[in-house]
């Protein structure tokens, strides 16, 4: 159960009967949260772009180290 006005960023996977969802019951916590990002399709493409980013970030700091 979440805060009223709260915001619900679901950015878990499972496999569910064939089916890719999320990690939280969102349609539970309807009456609840001002807004949600149900999975796959909430942040799912924002992971993956701070993944890049972290591993752009990473490498470039390295290849500096070893200069």
């Amino acid at each position: 159960m979440g805060k009223p006005g709260a915001l619900v960023l679901d950015v878990g996977s499972n496999r569910v009967g064939g089916t890719l969802g999320g990690d939280v019951a969102v349609a539970s916590l309807a009456p609840v949260p001002s807004a949600s990002t149900p999975a796959p399709v909430g942040v799912g493409a924002i992971s993956v772009a701070m993944l890049r980013n972290t591993m752009l970030q990473s490498f470039e700091r390295s290849s500096a180290i070893s200069s």
